[in-house]
């Protein structure tokens, strides 16, 4: 009788313990390689790629070559002058960076954090608003970071991208 037991839980066993170390590796996966043109989660595949929005984050530092800081009405003014014009929706987030200078010394500064989203190839206006921070804080730090993001708002079509991924699944609307 026991022999006929252990015939019939050993493989059963087995089963369960092969199939968990598979179900286990599979969860291992912790990203997937794309392109740097469009990095995505592991949620979601190459697919899901609408293209076309560009997430750009530029990093303002305050602190100027004399010691001071850019006061908050310094920024207001640049932002109200050289930005707004020239970008047309973006977001301002307080901030505090630190890095080391050419000398090794390390620097630690107020920052301002400004995310920007837009259509790709229009690049321009940011280049035109870090001009205009170098100008009217010459060498005050100032950083940029541009990528390819999935975006979309409120006020658009769920239509207006092209891809099944941004449509999303019409088969329950009936």
């Amino acid at each position: 009788m026991k022999k006929i037991i252990l015939q019939a839980v050993i493989p059963v066993f087995m089963c369960a313990v092969f199939s968990s170390c598979i179900n286990i590796n599979s969860l291992n996966k912790v990203e997937r390689e794309y392109s740097l043109s469009c990095p995505l989660t592991v949620e979601q595949d190459e697919n899901d790629c609408c293209g076309g929005s560009i997430k750009t984050e530029l990093y303002f530092g305050l602190l100027k070559p004399d010691g001071t800081t850019v006061s908050e009405e310094e920024w207001q003014a640049f932002v109200d002058k050289s930005v707004s014009p020239l970008i047309e929706g973006f977001t301002i987030i307080d901030a505090f960076g630190q890095c080391k200078n050419a000398e090794g010394k390390l620097v630690k500064e107020k920052t301002k954090m400004m995310i920007i989203v837009q259509e790709e190839g229009d690049g321009k206006n940011i280049d035109k608003v870090k001009k205009a921070f170098n100008k009217t804080f010459p060498k005050n730090a100032f950083f940029k970071v541009s990528y390819q993001v999935l975006a979309s708002s409120d006020d658009e079509e769920d239509d207006a991208c092209e891809c099944d991924a941004c449509k999303g699944d019409d088969d329950d609307k009936d």
